[in-house]
């Protein structure tokens, strides 16, 4: 038996409902956040994405949970 967690890339709704949650089991998920504006702007440089998120500051404090 293998130990390896399959890899799915792009997978839509449809895909993900029929094939990967059924299973029951660990799956990889690549490409599913390529969208989200925190990655965009990460994949550009670790300033963009500083700079993003210092954009979304509000002035309040951020909850943090540490382990």
């Amino acid at each position: 038996m293998s130990n390896l967690v399959p890899e799915w890339r792009d997978v839509d709704a449809r895909t993900f409902r029929e094939r990967i949650f059924p299973t029951g089991r660990p799956a990889l998920l690549r490409g599913s956040v390529r969208q989200w504006q925190a990655v965009v702007e990460g994949r550009k440089s670790p300033d963009a994405l500083a700079g993003y998120l210092l954009g979304l500051d509000q002035g309040g404090p951020v909850p943090l949970i540490t382990a």
